[in-house]
């Protein structure tokens, strides 16, 4: 390598760490956006005795657009739960000028501002309070149409075809517009085009004269209230979406807004809940993957009696498919006296109780982890998304309903989130799938910051993980797939780690000996050797060897390097009383790895796992006192307090952070 001199040197560390720490990255996708709320419905909640708590939730809102500035905001009615209730609608009026002038208003009315069957006067009195019941308006390139859809509802045929009229003419004006917006208060159908009239949607021959007129001026997006719930769906290119409730949320729902980025390829549209707003941010919180330790949460635990029908997933017995006394797939048992939701089993405790489990689908449990990430100091987790798992519709509806916990929990906690998709046992066809998932979870909003500011970004991108690259066992798939999946995430703007063998530098042992996984390496952001197993507390040390040569072919190639830390490992009651397994010794074992990884030099660390209780690696908290034992279903206790590892991981935390800020105090001098 070329000799630099000592300033140099100290000044080139200078700007690394600094740009690692505290660089600002941007949206990958440009443009601008809006806010769309719906059902504010003052008054609903107390019977309207008070509307306190509404205004609470509509401040929380106008705090969000004042501080984040959307050029509008859309409100597709039921500003007032009472249409004759002048204390409910001054306050809602009152609401509405704390909004920054700057930031338009529109609005439609719902049917609790005219009433159900609504005559003239009710029309006078809207409009004395709050203007036209419909707009139309151009903002950049794009076009916004706003209608009254009460008589589309109650039948009211005059008003109704006068307005369709307005609404077809200036459809016809905008054709040429990039973006074709429309709002209205009643979804024209929540699901299905062919679903019976509810309270809820519109009647069958309103849908199709509608939809009709829609697909003719290639309306592309109509957005709806009056749920109190979500629902999406698209007929014929016309993407229909129906937000929840800024008040009173009803069925599974929660209060919140719809946030729309458009940007320069696709029109996004995210529910966020009221409490994610005051996090929200237009650059991401988490810039650089740099100073942090972070751990792998597999969240594949399911429960009889999550709602999810699984039964004991990741629990049970491969062989047998139940989880009692002689069959288990899980070596340690969580401790359970922190959980807000468990669901009992057949096994049973010294005292005769019966043991619990928890479920990785209920929001409490993620919740719950969560907050030990930040009570400890751990930074963040990957989350796991395996291959084999989300390519079916009970998989995939399992690991999106954590993801989605995952997200809430992430962003009130403060801590780092990331996908990691496991590649193990995917078929060579496969690896389209999680080019399809990343675009799915892009349109959501999952990695813009204005949506999820929890997510990881890393070299001013999204950081997305790819685990299981260059591994020489008998893999259905091979370079080829892993290349095709690193040039898709790469040529759609993201940054990516790939999860490589142990043996990866040298391409002997554990992998491929084809030299093109360097070749695919050196286009990724971040390598990440996978050393579970691979080593005990006694042999670590002439690991780490490797390790230290490792990071010099990174530092060479510019490329960043992860080392992984395990705390121990046991699968004895998966793979048989004959197993490997490597013992834990009290957290020294763990606590060795991370004192060499930070003391030779690494700038961030991975730790498997956070909640892996099948092969015995969870930092997590699990039981001093386990159920009874019987052959097949022996657990393991504890060996130490159940948060050592939490509290170990989270000195770590602290030790590298510590070590980065000086480099930064000492070279601010130069």
């Amino acid at each position: 390598m070329k000799r630099v001199s000592g300033n140099t040197v100290a000044l080139l560390i200078l700007l690394f760490v600094v740009g690692g720490l505290t660089g600002q990255a941007s949206d990958n996708d440009k443009g601008y956006f809006f806010v769309h709320l719906s059902d504010p419905q003052y008054g609903f909640l107390d019977g309207d005795r008070s509307h306190d708590r509404e205004v609470s939730m509509m401040d929380t809102v106008v705090g969000f657009v004042n501080r984040m500035k959307p050029p509008f905001i859309v409100v597709t009615g039921d500003f007032v739960n009472q249409s004759h209730n002048d204390v409910q609608v001054a306050a809602w009026k009152e609401s509405l000028s704390a909004i920054d002038p700057d930031i338009q208003v529109y609005m439609v009315p719902g049917n609790h501002d005219i009433g159900n069957k609504p005559d003239k006067a009710a029309y006078d009195r809207y409009e004395s309070f709050y203007g036209d019941t419909k707009f139309s308006f151009r903002y950049g390139n794009d076009a916004f149409i706003g209608i009254d859809s009460n008589p589309l509802k109650n039948g009211d045929s005059i008003r109704e075809r006068d307005q369709y009229e307005w609404l077809e003419t200036q459809l016809d004006k905008v054709r040429d517009a990039g973006n074709l917006f429309v709002f209205m208060h009643h979804p024209l159908f929540l699901k299905k085009v062919t679903e019976k009239e509810k309270y809820s949607n519109l009647n069958q021959a309103m849908r199709d004269r509608y939809l009709s007129l829609f697909k003719k001026y290639g309306v592309d997006v109509v957005l709806t209230g009056h749920y109190h719930n979500t629902a999406s769906a698209e007929v014929d290119g016309v993407r229909m979406f129906t937000a929840g409730a800024v008040g009173r949320a009803l069925g599974s729902g929660f209060s919140g807004v719809n946030i729309v980025r458009v940007g320069d390829r696709r029109v996004n549209v995210s529910y966020v809940e009221l409490a994610r707003l005051p996090h929200m941010s237009e650059d991401p919180v988490h810039c650089s993957y740099k100073g942090l330790v972070m751990a792998g949460y597999q969240g594949w635990f399911n429960a009889e009696g999550d709602g999810l029908k699984r039964g004991f997933y990741h629990y049970k017995d491969k062989r047998t498919g139940t989880f009692r006394p002689g069959a288990a797939s899980v070596d340690m048992w969580p401790d359970m006296s922190e959980y807000a939701q468990s669901y009992p089993t057949e096994f049973r405790m010294e005292d005769g109780s019966v043991a619990t489990v928890f479920s990785s689908a209920d929001k409490s449990t993620t919740d719950l982890h969560f907050r030990w990430m930040r009570e400890y100091g751990l930074d963040g987790v990957f989350m796991q998304r395996f291959v084999v798992e989300i390519k079916g519709k009970s998989g995939q509806r399992h690991f999106n309903q954590v993801l989605n916990n995952a997200v809430k929990a992430s962003v009130a906690n403060g801590r780092a989130m990331s996908l990691m998709y496991d590649l193990s046992g995917m078929n060579a066809r496969d690896w389209r799938r999680v080019l399809d998932d990343v675009d799915n979870l892009s349109h959501s909003g999952l990695f813009t910051p204005m949506v999820n500011p929890a997510y990881l970004y890393h070299n001013g991108r999204p950081l997305v993980a790819v685990w299981g690259a260059g591994f020489n066992d008998r893999r259905r798939y091979g370079l080829d797939e892993i290349d095709s999946i690193v040039t898709g995430l790469r040529n759609r703007g993201y940054s990516v780690l790939l999860g490589v063998p142990t043996c990866w530098r040298t391409l002997t042992s554990d992998t491929e000996s084809d030299p093109r996984l360097h070749d695919i390496i050196s286009r990724c952001d971040i390598v990440m050797p996978w050393f579970v197993g691979r080593y005990d507390e006694q042999s670590f040390d002439r690991h780490m060897a490797s390790v230290t040569a490792d990071m010099e072919w990174c530092i060479e190639r510019n490329i960043d390097y992860v080392p992984l830390a395990f705390p121990g490992f046991t699968w004895k009651n998966m793979k048989g009383p004959d197993a490997t397994s490597i013992p834990r010794n009290g957290g020294s074992f763990l606590q060795k790895q991370l004192d060499a990884y930070i003391s030779g030099g690494a700038s961030m660390i991975y730790v498997a796992m956070f909640d892996e209780i099948d092969e015995g690696t969870a930092i997590f908290k699990c039981a001093q006192i386990v159920p009874i034992p019987s052959d097949g279903s022996i657990f393991v206790p504890s060996d130490t307090e159940n948060d050592r590892y939490l509290r170990i991981v989270g000195k770590a935390s602290e030790a590298l952070k510590k070590r980065e800020s000086k480099k930064i105090i000492i070279l601010s001098d130069l």
